[in-house]
């Protein structure tokens, strides 16, 4: 009689130890699989998007948007039929990106030093660049003594004849890229009807989506909408380092 006893007594302490080892198994893979849930709900991206008039987005293309010498934009240097990235902007055109904001209009000679952030935050702190003297109008020559870029006196200017027509369309931000989708219809001066302008699709200007006068332009909204609305559409991304958005690449969608 007391051998039973014992064995179920045996049977009884096994039976709560193997309990006890599932539960406590069960119990440690269910941590787990929240802690994994948990980290991959913080590293999970965010993403939202802009409005097109946000002075974020405003602020990140004008960078791009004009140069020295570039009376008409720089929508030729960014959108074109294959993908341009930051390797591909030249340091002539880097710098007349940049010097546009920095000259100012008592020609005051510009320090190396304050090139080199603006090419930071327009292009990236890898995007290599040379301090030499650049053909620009109007123009600077480098000392490499000072490591200043003096204004040289030349004399220059001119004009931009009918402009692309373009509209910022969509934003995508997330927490290390802006994303800027932007239509464009192209110029083609030797094309019109009357007193109207082709306007292209494609950058090679052989697509033409409509006309335009300069008259359209000012005061007729709603035909230059129609029009561009028909262009390509471009996507911008931008990097965000150090706080600024710099430019990584323009592709045609």
């Amino acid at each position: 009689m007391k051998k039973n006893i014992i064995i179920v007594i045996l049977i009884i302490a096994l039976l709560g130890s193997v309990g006890y080892t599932v539960y406590d198994k069960v119990l440690k893979e269910d941590s787990s699989t929240e802690k994994e849930s948990s980290q991959e709900e913080t590293t999970k991206e965010t993403e939202e998007y802009l409005e097109t008039t946000d002075q974020l987005v405003l602020d990140t293309m004008d960078k791009i948007d004009s140069a020295l010498d570039y009376y008409c934009g720089t929508e030729k240097e960014y959108m074109k039929t294959e993908k341009v990235t930051v390797q591909d902007i030249t340091n002539e055109f880097a710098y007349a990106t940049v010097m546009t904001k920095l000259i100012t209009d008592t020609n005051s000679p510009i320090p190396a030093s304050q090139l080199d952030k603006a090419i930071d935050e327009t292009f990236g702190k890898d995007y290599q660049f040379e301090h030499k003297t650049y053909r620009s109008c109007p123009g600077y020559t480098y000392d490499a003594e000072s490591g200043y870029y003096n204004f040289a006196g030349a004399e220059c200017g001119g004009t931009c004849g009918p402009s692309n027509q373009k509209e910022i369309v969509k934003v995508r931000k997330t927490d290390k890229t802006l994303e800027v989708y932007e239509r464009i219809v192209f110029t083609n001066i030797d094309m019109s009807e009357g007193d109207k302008i082709a306007y292209c699709k494609d950058v090679t200007l052989e697509q033409v989506v409509g006309y335009l006068s300069s008259s359209d332009i000012q005061y007729n909204k709603e035909e230059v909408q129609k029009i561009v609305s028909k262009g390509s559409l471009y996507k911008f991304t931008f990097n965000l380092e150090d706080g600024t958005y710099v430019f990584v690449s323009s592709e045609l969608q």
